[in-house]
């Protein structure tokens, strides 16, 4: 680059051209406008997972182990049959539990021909074809635990962890699609059953509940209950070194922000990024809402958007090193409607407290291409309250 050049680009902040950079101008002040359009989805309990498929479609997973489109346009929604292990097709999976974790990973590839997500038992991972969402494989009978996290390192790559501590590296077949005829005019489309390129287990490791993958690097990053950052290299799936963190309670998100070249995560009292190269902290900053913490985290250009366990998604300015906040300077932050909840008893005979004044979590976030659209979707926090909640903000 040239000194004209490299100054021109510098009186843009380097996003090359004035177009970008006024479209993160309007990305930056969206939220100070954004209003709730509250969806309901019926009977479902808890929304864990969700990630845009087209400009007019979200796909999202529940904790009853559903995997649901959503129309924004006309918000009708559908169903997708998880796929289910082939040899167990006679009889019922032993492994198989109605009372499973549910989906709690959703991912698509980036030229967004595939998606991944669990399978009926929530230890196998499916994978569909896009748009049309035909079967194409299930990796089964590796993990031993619960699906936690799953990322594509390409169009073929996929890497998935969970409870038992194992990262697995698949590789997903580019096989025609085959149909079996299961009457004169009616067929279905079957899928393969693969098995892991790579399964490893992660040392110093106590059940993986989050994952980031930074290409910049080919490193993957990933978050253990007990407390530790971990990074591997995916080229030659190895773990290379572990990162004691400041505090470990209900650390369960994590993020790399391409834009910022940083690692994000979220934790019950803390927002800490962490610099990749050294796995030191860059930033910290401790939240004002330390009852419930964060539960979901993206990152956007240089913005973090996090949901916290009582109903907010507040966003934090990376290159400001601080939270967003209103012309006032009060923090800006949105707040969640009522949503939806089972039996409303349970939640007096276990928290003593009105149902009204009793917020949904937010477990997943996700914007769309645009970033002028953002989709909310959680539930309540306790494990023993049914519930859910869903909202498009524009």
């Amino acid at each position: 680059m040239s000194m004209f050049d490299f100054i021109n680009a510098r009186r843009f902040g380097f996003y090359g051209n004035p177009a970008q950079l006024q479209h993160t101008a309007l990305f930056r002040n969206s939220p100070l406008t954004m209003k709730e359009l509250a969806i309901s989805i019926g009977s479902c309990n808890k929304i864990f997972s969700s990630t845009w498929i087209s400009p007019q479609e979200i796909a999202y997973g529940t904790k009853c182990n559903q995997l649901k489109i959503l129309n924004v346009g006309s918000l009708n929604q559908f169903s997708i049959p998880l796929l289910k292990r082939q040899r167990w097709s006679s009889k019922k999976d032993p492994y198989q539990s109605s009372n499973g974790c549910g989906i709690h990973s959703i991912a698509v590839n980036p030229s967004e021909t595939r998606i991944a997500t669990g399978g009926k038992n929530p230890n196998d991972v499916g994978v569909y074809s896009l748009p049309q969402f035909d079967p194409i494989a299930l990796g089964e009978d590796s993990h031993k635990d619960w699906i936690f996290c799953s990322t594509w390192l390409d169009d073929e790559f996929l890497v998935t962890a969970g409870r038992d501590s194992n990262v697995c590296l698949w590789h997903v077949p580019d096989e025609p699609l085959v149909t079996q005829m299961v009457s004169d005019d009616f067929e279905l489309p079957t899928y393969l059953s693969m098995d892991p390129v790579v399964k490893k287990l992660c040392q110093t490791c106590d059940r993986i509940r989050a994952m980031a993958f930074n290409p910049k690097r080919d490193e993957l990053a990933v978050i253990s209950l007990n407390g530790y950052l971990h990074v591997w290299d995916v080229r030659l799936m190895k773990q290379l070194r572990s990162e004691r963190l400041i505090e470990c309670q209900e650390a369960v998100t994590l993020c790399y922000s391409p834009d910022t070249n940083m690692y994000a995560n979220g934790s019950h009292h803390y927002l800490s990024l962490f610099d990749p190269r050294t796995l030191k902290i860059a930033q910290c900053c401790e939240l004002e809402e330390k009852e419930t913490g964060i539960r979901s985290l993206v990152a956007t250009q240089n913005m973090l958007t996090m949901g916290t366990g009582k109903g907010l998604v507040m966003f934090y300015d990376v290159t400001g090193n601080r939270f967003l906040t209103c012309s006032c300077g009060v923090p800006c932050t949105l707040k969640t409607s009522q949503g939806r909840f089972g039996d409303t008893s349970i939640i007096q005979e276990l928290l003593n407290i009105p149902v009204e004044e009793y917020k949904h979590a937010v477990y997943t976030i996700s914007y769309d291409k645009s970033y002028t659209r953002l989709f909310t979707g959680g539930g309540p926090l306790h494990a023993q309250i049914h519930g859910n909640y869903a909202a498009l903000w524009i």
